[in-house]
């Protein structure tokens, strides 16, 4: 799945609200940056509200001030949505901008409070706690920011509280500090569920690509690879399609345990044959397939030829037995007769099977139907 790609802050007190969570594997806290920027929506609800509010503050009272407020509101508004929707920069302005409208909201609460207007005192007090209610449900990804837009709103109430009814100052403060308490409690355990279940599902993921006894790539993750590598075209990948020869006699003659630790053995050989960005896949069985990016013809003839030296390496079974085997390869590079993965894998099967009709042992490389072959028969069976 294609997670869009948003950077964290690069001011420090910026970065240290929006840290997503630092001891978390960098695939995961994108993935947390992705969600906690997904979507758009919530936010321009939440700033066309508080705009309608504190215009509706403005026609009742008449001041200025609310008209700024709101004027300034419209402005950030445009501003949060275009740093919103930038992915691969640093998201500093989104962070602040947050922050910005968290004040505004404050501010408005301070004064309308200070001008002792009930019916617009509970206005904006059931708006300020929606506000809150919207800030936990989006934000929750990043706690420090969310605890820190909420105790902001909270601290507009308890500033005009302190001046307007100062005898309920002590009350006012405790009870926010308990709702903050609260939230902030909310916030981690709502967090804490979503790391879980995003993890989980990036695991499970994970598994889905991956052979799970040799640990290399299955079917799926081999084909997610070349669509990595395949961008824009496939010209240039090279591409191994590997048999093991005399596999069966091993597992006839010494188990099939023996077998899959042959096979393992073989996968961890291939990883250490092939380049460090090759992909390696078992396919099924005993074949096996390396995608190579941006290799040449002779250099992937060069790749086979020592992927079947390190096979044909004897195998420690047990103290005292050896088991022994070959590798026959079909070759093909990307271009205009192999330009997607199944189109190579036919081609590499085809010189595969003249590879074994040649006496095994081989890699013959498919060049627009002419074959090249590649490497001596290697020797196959089980030794005890």
């Amino acid at each position: 799945m294609e997670v869009a790609c948003y950077l964290p802050p690069t001011l420090p007190p910026l970065r240290w609200l929006g840290n997503v969570g630092a001891d978390l594997p960098p695939a995961v806290q994108q993935r947390l940056r992705s969600m906690l920027f997904g979507a758009v929506a919530p936010l321009i609800l939440g700033s066309m509200i508080s705009i309608a509010t504190t215009l509706i503050v403005y026609h009742r009272s008449g001041d200025t001030v609310f008209a700024a407020i709101a004027a300034l509101d419209a402005l950030v508004l445009p501003v949060r949505i275009q740093a919103w929707r930038q992915e691969r920069r640093p998201t500093d302005l989104v962070f602040a901008a947050g922050l910005l409208w968290a004040t505004l909201i404050a501010t408005t609460v301070f004064l309308v409070i200070l001008f002792r207007d009930l019916p617009m005192s509970l206005l904006v007090m059931a708006w300020s706690f929606a506000s809150i209610s919207g800030i936990v449900g989006r934000n929750f990804l990043a706690p420090r920011y969310a605890v820190v837009q909420v105790g902001t709103i909270m601290l507009g109430m308890v500033g005009s509280i302190a001046i307007v009814e100062p005898p309920f100052l002590i009350f006012a403060a405790l009870l926010s500090l308990l709702f903050i308490v609260v939230t902030r409690g909310l916030i981690k355990r709502q967090r804490e569920m979503t790391i879980q279940v995003v993890t989980s599902d990036m695991e499970s993921r994970a598994q889905s690509f991956v052979d799970p006894l040799t640990g290399l790539l299955n079917r799926r993750g081999l084909e997610a690879a070349f669509a990595t590598m395949a961008a824009p075209s496939a010209a240039g990948i090279g591409l191994l399609y590997l048999d093991l020869d005399g596999f069966k006699q091993v597992n006839d003659r010494l188990g099939h345990g023996a077998g899959d630790r042959v096979l393992t053995e073989v996968g961890r050989r291939l990883t250490a044959a092939a380049w460090p960005d090759a992909a390696i896949c078992r396919l099924g069985g005993d074949e096996f397939l390396v995608l190579v990016p941006r290799i040449e013809a002779r250099d992937l003839h060069a790749l086979g030829a020592e992927v079947i030296a390190s096979v044909a390496a004897p195998y420690q079974i047990e103290p005292t037995v050896l088991a022994r085997i070959g590798a026959s390869i079909g070759a093909v590079v990307g271009g205009p007769d192999a330009a997607d993965l199944p189109r190579m894998m036919i081609l590499a099967d085809q010189a595969l099977y003249a590879a074994k009709a040649s006496g095994k042992g081989r890699c013959i490389l498919y060049t627009a139907g002419a074959a090249e072959p590649h490497g001596e028969p290697v020797r196959c069976g089980a030794e005890g």
